[in-house]
């Protein structure tokens, strides 16, 4: 299911995703001005799964800089 939420947002980009872990979080690098956009996308990504999964745990993604 992570790795669906992150294929619906993946329009960002500067928004690589770098691994899914064990418990569906979602760590990604990119740049800070799509971090806010592509995190609400996958909140939102996360509630529609809950719609039809409501025990279903979506915990936040992290979104780490690129260095510069």
């Amino acid at each position: 299911l992570a790795y669906q939420r992150s294929r619906k947002c993946s329009q960002w980009p500067t928004i690589v995703v770098q691994r899914i872990e064990t418990d569906g979080r979602v760590v990604a690098i990119g740049r800070e001005h799509e971090q806010y956009q592509w995190m609400a996308c996958m909140a939102e990504q996360g509630r529609e799964q809950q719609k039809s999964k409501p025990d279903l745990v979506v915990p936040a993604p992290v979104v780490n800089p690129i260095p510069r």
